[in-house]
């Protein structure tokens, strides 16, 4: 009976050392909580600033030639972006701490490759849609490159990321098709299914 026990206690053992050595195991549901929260903010800002839930004509030509408008609406992305970055990293960095491991190991750097490629490439191609003059797919990219990057990193959570990605890329889709709805679809891929996602993921986890 004794063998049996050391047996089964080696196992579970050796499967430990295997998911943290291929898992990145410090990221924490809190971070999902917390974007989700600062997308809702974003959101609640912009559309105070552009008067406007729905991105109508007269609102995107607006955004088209107003410079003022579009300096605030950079600024406003960029402080939430950082804002965003700087909590999910603090917070990662204490539930390392709390739980002994590395914050930056190997299989950390992969999960950092794989989710910010796609986001960097993202972000140069939003900038070159707005540049363009092609506003009305602002959105729609942001959402696709968004769950494509959670798709491409997934692999390395022992979290269900593969669905935040792919509701993030069919909100994309529609939101490509339907623009007007735009914002409204950013917020609910950015704010709602960020925050439902990382709450899930909390209580699931690491209660």
């Amino acid at each position: 009976m004794s063998n049996s026990s050391d047996h089964l206690e080696s196992i579970n053992q050796i499967r430990s050392i295997m998911e943290r050595s291929t898992t990145f195991m410090s990221l924490t549901g809190l971070s999902g909580v917390m974007a989700g929260l600062f997308g809702l903010l974003t959101f609640a800002v912009v559309s105070v600033r552009l008067n406007a839930l729905f991105l109508d004509d007269l609102t995107l030509r607006r955004l088209s030639s107003d410079r003022s408008l579009q300096i605030f609406l950079v600024v406003v992305a960029a402080l939430a972006l950082a804002v965003t970055l700087l909590t999910a990293f603090a917070l990662t960095i204490r539930k390392a701490q709390q739980k002994g491991q590395t914050i930056w190991g190997s299989v950390a750097r992969r999960f950092a490759v794989h989710l910010f490629l796609p986001l960097i490439a993202g972000g140069l191609f939003t900038i070159a849609l707005a540049y363009q003059g092609q506003i009305q797919l602002v959105c729609p990219a942001m959402l696709l490159f968004f769950g494509l990057a959670l798709l491409s990193a997934g692999r390395f959570v022992p979290m269900d990321m593969f669905w935040l990605g792919v509701t993030e890329m069919a909100l994309g889709i529609v939101a490509a098709f339907w623009y007007q709805a735009g914002l409204i679809l950013w917020a609910a891929g950015f704010g709602v299914a960020t925050l439902v996602y990382g709450t899930l993921m909390y209580f699931k986890y690491e209660r």
